[in-house]
């Protein structure tokens, strides 16, 4: 069944936008899908091929495995050469907060963190 041309909503559109009478009937066909347009049938075609999933984003992906730390022997050596250190200064309060990676230092009422951090390799 073909659908007739409002010719009210044709004059609305020729005194609001100052068109032609030809350019607000063309104009009302594409805004009430009267017109043929085969680029749109084409990108609808395609935009149904695209599969969509919807999530609320409350979602959680899982429980991830816990990070495990190997420490190098080098890293451990010298961390052990770096605590030893600062215990021998005079007047300073040493607090180990992560075992092989970071020390608190108290000295002259000032605090201190020390972190030792590996770094890794760049990649190419």
């Amino acid at each position: 069944m073909a659908k007739k041309v409002n010719m009210k909503e044709v004059a609305n559109l020729m005194t609001k936008l100052g068109l032609s009478e030809e350019e607000a009937i063309e104009l009302w066909k594409c805004d009430n899908d009267m017109e043929e347009n085969e680029e749109q049938k084409e990108l609808d075609k395609k935009a149904s091929k695209v599969k969509v999933s919807v999530t609320d984003g409350n979602k959680t992906k899982g429980k991830s495995k816990p990070r495990t730390h190997i420490n190098s022997d080098a890293k451990i050596e010298l961390w052990n050469l770096l605590k030893e250190f600062c215990e021998n200064i005079e007047g300073a309060e040493i607090t180990v907060l992560k075992n092989e990676k970071l020390l608190q230092i108290g000295y002259k009422d000032l605090n201190f963190k020390l972190d030792l951090i590996q770094t890794r390799e760049p990649k190419e």
